[in-house]
Parts: structure tokens; sequence; C-alpha cells
């Protein structure tokens, strides 16, 4: 596993001692202790959601480790909290960020081991760069058995988080050297005590096993999990484990910051295999990840989140809440009207992760100077590719076909509908319509039509509502969020429609009659329905329009990629950092 380069850190600006530096001159001293003896402690640290989770715990680490090293110059909390939000707000990393914190003894007068020769005081160094988890937390990672040891007591405390590092660097290199990962490292008895670096578990039995933290260091992910799985009822073993407990396990994962709970496939070419079928990793990195999101130390301002899940104490919260709120960050559906607004008594900003923005009262928010926040066109590309996939799972009668395949039925007289030589019809013509239109170009329609409020200058044909409906054989609901199209697609129209056609609809549920629909393709008056968005939404699980064959409903996952999921909880953090600090946001929504 070699770690990526982001773009994103290449101007980056990085706090050493008192003040930024921009990357380029971000330089310590020849004479300084990390040169000269590797005379340093640190610590690694992730941001999520604007919050440093478990600061506390790894602020601690680091004065103590720097108090067994005799440092007698070690920055307080305050100071440290204050050169990390500095070094954060400057880079604009609010979340999946990860900040390499190191204390140095400082600027020596005259190179030499002798501490006396430090007589400026500690450097405190903090690193911030934009960097996801490291390792592959789905398919998992492969590691080989170093025959580097980790240090014992006796030599040199692995409870010390210091800035040697060398045993670990030889036994990545042999791992780099040997296809793998990582590699494990034994103790000085021949037990397992870490890989290079991270904590590691075994899973036998749904009991939780880990090392003893004597020949390495007691990670504060390697914490977490242990209380999480106490919490869940989960029993954990700390014991000296042989590398061979490692080979036959049911799950083994790795724990660290830089990774958070990675699975673990093979180790010296023995693959794990979970025959016992259990899922605790699972469980663990699902409360894990709600830990992340609900707790930490806020960088830019007090967080107060929401996190049961009615939407009646919602509100009820919101209103109780809301009074000395700065920003409102909206992160799921949720009516922001009059009342609300104006609950808001020093509301600057509501900043959403949406591209929609008809559940905000934007005309109350322009009378209270209320600035808006929205995800801009971030999210086109992903949107257009899932309308390609559920027009295809649609006409091609994908779930029919896989319900077939898994069922070993006949498949004769089983077909589907073409995209080639139709006609392809858009109800909307956006940035989001043209780029589905872009995308069926070269599945060779006979032409694409559509319908706007006006003309477009485009190679596509305009046209009526009317010749829409009646000519399409796909049609493509891809119209702006308003509510004049609500209820736009009821029985009138559907009773124009092509009896084979297709309809898609990727906007809004509620610009097609739910239960109209439902008639239509149960009669056979349309061909079939692929739905990203429905009304009510979510649709209640005894729907009527579950049972039907022709419709193929999908839960509102437009914007569902790794990418463009991410870039939105990125920009929406811009945007509130940026609310708070009164600067522009990055993607306003000027109406």
């Amino acid at each position: 596993m070699k770690q990526k380069y982001y773009e994103q850190n290449a101007n980056i600006k990085v706090f050493i001692k008192d003040r930024l530096y921009p990357r380029s001159d971000a330089k310590i001293s020849v004479f300084d202790s990390a040169v000269q003896g590797g005379d340093a402690v640190w610590e690694g640290l992730r941001i999520y959601d604007g919050k440093i989770f478990s600061f506390d715990e790894h602020i601690e680490r680091l004065q103590n480790s720097a108090k067994i090293l005799a440092f007698t110059d070690i920055p307080s909390r305050e100071f440290i909290l204050n050169a990390i939000k500095q070094t954060l707000q400057a880079n604009n990393f609010f979340n999946d960020a990860h900040i390499r914190l190191t204390l140095t003894r400082g600027e020596k007068i005259t190179s030499g081991m002798d501490p006396r020769l430090n007589q400026s005081g500690s450097c405190l160094i903090v690193l911030a760069e934009y960097k996801p988890p490291v390792y592959d937390n789905v398919a998992g990672v492969k590691l080989i058995t170093s025959h580097i040891r980790r240090n014992s007591p006796m030599h040199l405390d692995s409870k010390v988080h210091h800035n040697n590092m060398l045993n670990n660097i030889l036994a990545k290199i042999e791992a780099n050297y040997c296809g793998a990962d990582d590699a494990i490292m034994l103790d000085n008895l021949g037990f397992v005590a870490e890989t290079n670096a991270c904590n590691i578990f075994l899973v036998n039995d749904n009991c939780l096993y880990t090392p003893h933290a004597d020949a390495c260091l007691p990670g504060i992910t390697r914490n977490n999990v242990i209380k999480l799985a106490r919490e869940l009822g989960i029993p954990v073993i700390e014991r000296n484990i042989s590398i061979g407990e490692f080979y036959t396990a049911n799950e083994v994962f790795t724990t660290g910051t830089m990774g958070e709970l990675t699975p673990v496939k093979e180790i010296d070419g023995r693959i794990i295999e979970n025959k016992q079928r259990s899922d605790v990793r699972a469980k663990l990195s699902e409360i894990y990840r709600k830990l992340t999101e609900t707790t930490g130390e806020p960088v830019i301002a007090d967080v107060v989140q929401y996190s049961n899940s009615s939407e009646i104490e919602l509100r009820e919260w919101l209103l109780s809440e809301i009074s000395d709120a700065d920003v409102l960050y909206c992160r799921g559906p949720l009516s922001v009207d009059k009342e609300l607004i104006n609950a808001g008594h020093q509301l600057k900003a509501i900043v959403t992760i949406s591209v929609g923005f008809e559940n905000i009262d934007v005309e109350e928010c322009k009378r209270k100077g209320v600035k808006l926040g929205y995800a801009g066109d971030i999210l086109t590309e992903a949107t257009a590719e899932m309308c390609l996939a559920v027009l295809l799972t649609t006409s091609r009668r994908i779930l029919e076909a896989v319900n077939i395949a898994s069922h070993s039925l006949p498949t004769c007289e089983f077909y589907g509908k073409g995209v080639a030589n139709s006609i392809v019809g858009f109800f909307g013509l956006g940035r989001i319509g043209e780029s589905i239109a872009r995308k069926i170009e070269p599945f060779r329609p006979a032409k694409i039509i559509y319908h706007n409020r006006r003309p477009k200058d485009c190679s596509y044909e305009y046209v009526s509502f009317d010749e829409l409906v009646s000519q399409s054989d796909f049609l493509i609901i891809s119209v702006k969020a308003e509510k004049e199209s609500y209820g736009k697609f009821d029985k009138s129209v559907f009773s124009q429609m092509k009896r084979d056609s297709v309809l898609v609809n990727i906007s809004r549920g509620k610009i097609v009659h739910t239960m109209d629909l439902y008639d239509a393709l149960k009669n056979n008056i349309i061909g079939a329905a692929g739905l990203d968005v429905v009304d009510p939404e979510p649709l209640p699980l005894d729907h009527l329009l579950y049972t039907l064959k022709n419709c193929v409903i999908t839960p509102h996952i437009g914007s569902a990629n790794y990418i463009s999921r991410r870039r939105m909880l990125q920009l929406g953090e811009e945007n509130v950092v940026n609310a708070v600090l009164g600067t522009e946001m990055t993607s306003p929504l000027n109406v």
C-alpha cells in the first residue's frame, strides 16, 4: 500500500513554532533536535465534519510523551488547539483531513545530544493534509510477518509516541519487497505486537482478541474499539497471541487514525477465512463512524448536532436551539420555513449540502439578510450516471433478469426495450438534463427532444409539452424542482404517452402523481417506470408500486458515489466555515 498524493496538498500552509508558512518555506533548522537525533514526539489526528476526533486523548498522550522524555517546555492544550485551528482554517480543511502534530525539543545552540543545548524552547509543527483513510477498508489489506522486532520497555518504551520509527520503517520496507501492504511485528518473546503502523485485532467465536500493549503503542483508535466492543457486549481479551492464531482467525483487522478499522485478507500467504460468518468488524466500524460524527473538538465554532430520527422532535429541538445559532447546517431534508428562520435571532447563513432548495423559504431569507449556501453543480455527473443506470435497469428489465438467473428460470420470450433508434425526451434540459443527453448520444437514439420554458441554444429538438409526451419512447424528468411542476404527470399525461414508453424520474417525486402512475403501469397504459425519487419519500413498504414488475424504485441515490458525496460534505463545510468567518461562501445561492 502506497499512500496517494492529492493535489489539494500542493499549496498547503504549515504551522511551525508560532506561525504559518507556505509549503515551499515550511522548514526547520538543521540544529533542531528532530534533525540532530530524532528527538521529538508526535500524534496523528483526524478531522471529521469540522471536529477533531479524540482531541483530548491525543493531546494528553503528546504531553505525557514529552514529559517522559524530559522536555522542559511543553505547550498547553490551548496553544496546541489554537495552532491546529489556524492551520485548518488557512487550508480550508474541515473533513477528510489528517493532522501530523510534531513537538520537537527545539533548536540547539550547537550540534550534540545534550538537551542542555536546547535553549530556544520546544517547536510545535502542525502539518494538515487532505487525506481520506489510506487503507482499503472494503477489500482489505495483505500483511507479512517481519523479522524486525518491536522495542520492549527495557530498550525504548513503545508507550512513548516518539519519532524514532526506524524499526517500523525497516519492517515496512520488508512488506514493500514482499508486495504486502504492511508488516506484522513481533515482540521480544515472539508474540504479535502490532503492524508497522497499526494495532491489530482478531475475532474468534465472536470474541475480540488483541495483544497486550507492552511492546506497542496503546492506540487511541484501539482504545475506542475496545470500549465500543464492550458496550456492545462483545468480550474483549488482551493477551499474548502467536502469529499462528492470526492465521486461523475468523476475522483480522487493524486500527489506527490513518485507516480507522481495516480488514486483513491475508497474512504470510494464508487467506483469512471467515468460516463463522462473523461481522464483528463491520458492527464496530459502523458504531465507530457514528462516534466520529457526534463527538470531537470543534474547529471553527461550537457545534450542536441533532442525532434523533424523529422529525417532530427535530422541529421542536431546532426551534429551541436556533435562537443563538450563527449558521444552520442541513445535511438532510428539512423544512426551513418562516417560523424557523425568524426563531434564529442571530442567524447569518443557512447551508444545505443538496442541490435543491425548495425546502427553504428563500424570500424570507432575503428579507432577513440570511445568506444561503448549497451544493451547486457538483452532483450533475453523478446524477446523470444514475439516470442512465435506472433507465437501462428498467428498460432492459434487469431486476427481473437477476431473479430469473438466481432461480434458474427459463429465459425464453424475455425481452427488454433498447435505446437505439428510439426517441428520448427530456422534461427539463438544464445542467443535469444536458449531461444525461450527452451520455445517451452514444446509444444512437433516433433523436433527442426536450421541453423547457423556452428553447435553448443546443443541438436537440425543442417541442411542446404535448409533443414531448406523445412522441417519447423514453421520457426523462430532469426538470428543476419547482412547485409549478408538482403533479404535472398525472393520468391525463399518461394517457397521451406511448403504450411501451418508459418514464424515468430523477428530479422530484412530487412531479409525478403516484397513484395515477400506479394505475398507468398496472393497466399497461405505459410500459415501465424507473424512479430514483418518489412521493411520499420514502414510500411505505406496503405501497402498491412495489407490487409491479415494470416499476424500478431506488432510494434517491442520484448523488451516491464516493467522490460526489465527499465533495458535497467538503463544500458544505467550506460554506459553513466561510459563513462563520464572515467571508464569501464557496458555493453561494444567489437568488
